[in-house]
């Protein structure tokens, strides 16, 4: 399970913590996928995808352009 008091927001998009990990658990409730391998496009902050992940026990790659990360 995540705790997401250990993930801080990068930037602000008008989405909380509480309501990513409110979407995740929806979403992981309606898909059934078969594949063990998945890609996410533009997945932000990439909790969502973690959860799913976690939740599915699924590999899930997420792919984004966003510069709001530090490198290093």
């Amino acid at each position: 399970m995540i705790d997401v008091n250990d993930f801080q927001p990068v930037l602000r998009m008008g989405i909380t913590i509480d309501e990513e990990e409110y979407i995740a658990r929806k979403l992981s409730s309606m898909i059934d996928i078969k594949k063990e391998r998945i890609l996410d496009i533009a997945p932000g902050n990439c909790l969502i995808p973690i959860y799913l992940s976690l939740e599915l026990n699924k590999e899930i790659s997420g792919v984004d352009d966003w510069k709001y990360f530090q490198e290093g």
